[in-house]
């Protein structure tokens, strides 16, 4: 089986942070439901050489630390 690099598939970013967040926020029990248009392009600008576990990552740490309901 072959898998593209997630920076090959960046249109599939959005839908893996979006999916990410809400887990996170089910699992940490913060109120926490999406990401800002420009946090979101942030996240598809970067090159991710950890692909999808290092998003995962991002988003999780992203989820504990927000402050409010939406990743800025």
């Amino acid at each position: 089986i072959e898998a593209p690099s997630l920076r090959e598939r960046r249109e599939d970013i959005p839908a893996l942070a979006d999916h990410f967040i809400r887990r996170f926020a089910v699992e940490t029990g913060k109120r926490v439901g999406s990401a800002t248009p420009d946090t979101m392009a942030l996240l598809r600008a970067h090159d991710w050489p950890g692909n999808v576990r290092q998003l995962e990552n991002a988003v999780y740490r992203a989820v504990v630390l927000a402050d409010g309901p939406v990743l800025q």
